[in-house]
């Protein structure tokens, strides 16, 4: 299989006035071609995986519903930062996939879970939702071969229900993992707990009746109300936050108020903070007004929901909402220990920002002001895509890394040729876009650092900085302790680590207005 790699370097890019650029590098997956109207993505990134300092840095999957050259099939993707990619197909009817990583008892125990609808492929007596899983070979960095489609529930939609089928997933930390998925009579809830051997299909099933168009995710607390769903009534015009155990016991409940017409909720819990979550969705109260709605709660009690992309909102950007915009999504991050809230939608035909008809856009909240660290821009978060595909979700994650955030989504020229399934990343100070904006265009300012991992001298290079003053590096570990800091006025430097504990830290670089992260291993 062939893969495209974009870019391999982080680059200062300027602002496009109201829109921000975003970091790259981006990694493109293999061609695909999109299906079922509308291409559906997921993805996970998790850091620190399976204890191994020396590919710590990253593993993500990501899944679609796309087909190969229009001949192949979905597929799962995955990338580690120890340089490993590869794929495994899916169903060729796969429709709607989702997909988490997860870890048992033992650290090194790894899988991807992928869930999914098929009609025929996966068995052609039983329509309905499917669950495949795939091993992580941490000694590889592989995943090892996926298993033969697992059912978790049958299903034949009915005829003129006016609901497609769909199914969500979200896992933690400690192996559980919870499901979603679309029901004639409205919505199903399920869950389970991988320890040892090989994850199985979820149980303990409740079901929602009268809400559609459900997302669910986990308290990282996992207390009585761990799992936590977002649905719409079947009017679209109220949505309720459903709790309830991982054992199967519905908890508590609350239902908005009437808010015409409502579209694709999403839901993220905090990785941190014990009870709360985030919640965005799309509003269309008149034609041609698109309306990114966010709220978010402290257990069932939420802060008040607002459009975030109307302009109402003191300290958020200019009102963005008369453009086309479609399938919001949401994910809490960590940047530098503090959590944060990303949301990211499509939108189309926008005036005076980049020079896509199609992108993608949003925001980076801080989770406890509420105001996003952007200011007055949105993120563009497609930044170096020609032209994003004009029906393709959009996924985010990032909760469980210390240092970077995911997004996965479809772009391409139009919908009869190849797309690619995209997802790239930041580090502590650089979440879509570096953290200052006011660096011309044609200033690149660069760093490179290697060997990475090292043992006993780092070697970096300052590529056009601004050499009238010197380039200040602070370096911290993971817990934010300084271990390291000095002023360097050449381009070609050294540090010596040989005395340094092993582990990663965090290589700040400042350079005028410019401002550069890195992520460096000793051995």
């Amino acid at each position: 299989m062939k893969f495209f790699i974009v870019f391999l370097t982080f680059i200062c890019y300027s602002s496009f006035g109201q829109y921000i650029t975003s970091t790259v590098p981006e990694i493109s997956y293999s061609s695909l071609l999109p299906i079922n109207g509308h291409y559906n993505t997921g993805t996970d990134t998790r850091s620190a995986y399976a204890g191994s300092a020396s590919y710590a840095n990253y593993l993500n999957v990501t899944v679609s519903d796309y087909k190969n050259s229009g001949s192949g099939t979905p597929q799962l993707n995955w990338d580690s930062s120890h340089g490993t990619m590869g794929s495994h197909n899916l169903p060729e009817d796969a429709v709607d996939p989702d997909v988490v990583l997860i870890k048992g008892t033992n650290p090194n125990n790894v899988w991807a879970i992928v869930v999914y609808y098929s009609n025929n492929d996966a068995d052609p007596s039983n329509p309905g939702y499917y669950m495949s899983v795939s091993p992580f070979n941490p000694v590889t960095h592989v995943f090892s071969g996926i298993s033969a489609p697992m059912l978790i529930f049958a299903y034949t939609p009915s005829a003129g229900a006016g609901f497609i089928p769909s199914i969500n997933i979200d896992s933690d930390t400690d192996g559980h993992y919870a499901i979603v998925f679309q029901h004639d009579l409205g919505s199903v809830s399920e869950t389970a707990t991988f320890t040892v051997g090989m994850p199985i299909p979820p149980a303990n099933t409740l079901y929602h009746a009268g809400l559609f168009e459900a997302d669910i995710a986990l308290d990282n607390a996992m207390g009585p109300g761990s799992v936590k769903i977002i649905a719409l009534n079947d009017n679209r015009d109220t949505y309720t936050l459903l709790t309830r155990s991982m054992a199967g016991a519905p908890m508590a409940s609350y239902t908005s108020a009437l808010m015409p017409t409502l579209y694709n909720p999403r839901i993220a819990c905090a990785p941190l903070s014990s009870g709360k979550s985030a919640i965005t969705m799309l509003q269309k109260p008149s034609a041609g007004i698109y309306n990114v709605l966010f709220n978010t709660f402290s257990g069932i009690t939420p802060s008040g929901i607002s459009a975030i992309n109307n302009g109402s909102i003191l300290g958020y950007p200019s009102s963005n909402n008369t453009n086309e915009s479609m399938y919001p999504a949401i994910s809490y991050y960590i940047q530098s220990w503090n959590e944060q809230i990303t949301v990211g939608w499509h939108t189309a035909f926008i005036l005076g920002g980049p020079s896509q008809n199609n992108t993608f856009i949003g925001l980076d909240i801080n989770a406890g002001t509420l105001l996003p660290s952007s200011g007055n821009a949105y993120l563009d978060i497609s930044q170096s895509t020609s032209t994003v595909q004009n029906q393709s979700t959009i996924a985010l994650s990032g909760r469980y890394t210390a240092w970077c955030k995911t997004a996965a989504f479809a772009y391409g020229l139009s919908a009869g040729i190849p797309a690619r399934l995209v997802w790239k990343y930041g580090t502590t100070n650089a979440n879509w876009k570096q953290s200052q904006e006011s660096v011309h265009e044609n200033d690149v300012f660069d760093v490179s650092i290697y060997p990475n991992p090292a043992e006993h001298m780092i070697n970096f290079t300052l590529n056009q900085f601004n050499d009238e003053q010197p380039a200040f590096i602070e370096v911290t570990d993971l817990l934010g302790r300084k271990v390291f800091g000095n002023a360097f006025a050449q381009k070609d430097n050294q540090i010596d680590i040989s005395s340094w504990v092993s582990g990663t830290y965090i290589f700040t670089i400042t350079n005028g207005e410019n401002v550069i992260t890195r992520k460096i291993t000793k051995q």
